[in-house]
């Protein structure tokens, strides 16, 4: 049975262990932004942040702009039939006709993937930007982070 002093060690034990893995913690996220860098690498690696948060944001607004932008054009009533005037909105999800809904789903998840909304060379260049953070940190790849 642990009694007295032994508990109080234990006590104490246990939270220079909690406070060491907070420090632990706190100085990996320090050193992922960037904080151990020497001046030269850390300018580079701000610019590689501000880049990063302005691709993230322009991917966001096409996301959503190509939400706002579909639409269906429905040209065989066979397609809605049994849909609710007032709930075209949930077409996927209530309408009868399974071409409706997969031809619903299949833009939905393609959103923002073509045309002037085309994520993708967003994305090759987050990925770009991802390794090259990698790299000044001194990892191989952004995995390793």
């Amino acid at each position: 049975m642990i009694e007295g002093a032994d508990l109080l060690s234990i006590r104490h034990l246990l939270l220079i262990q909690g406070l060491y893995q907070n420090v632990a913690l706190k100085l990996k996220e320090a050193i992922l932004y960037g904080v151990s860098l020497e001046d030269i690498k850390k300018e580079l690696f701000n610019e590689v942040e501000q880049e990063s948060e302005k691709l993230a944001q322009k991917f966001e607004e096409n996301i959503l702009d190509a939400t706002k932008n579909y639409e269906k054009v429905v040209v065989d009533k066979k397609e809605i039939e049994g849909l609710p005037f007032t709930t075209l909105a949930l077409a996927a999800e209530t309408a009868i006709s399974k071409i409706l809904e997969r031809d619903i789903y299949r833009a939905y998840v393609s959103r923002a993937s073509e045309g002037p909304l085309n994520n993708t060379p967003i994305i090759e260049r987050i990925l770009e930007l991802r390794l090259e953070k990698a790299k000044l940190l001194g990892h191989v790849n952004y995995a390793e982070l």
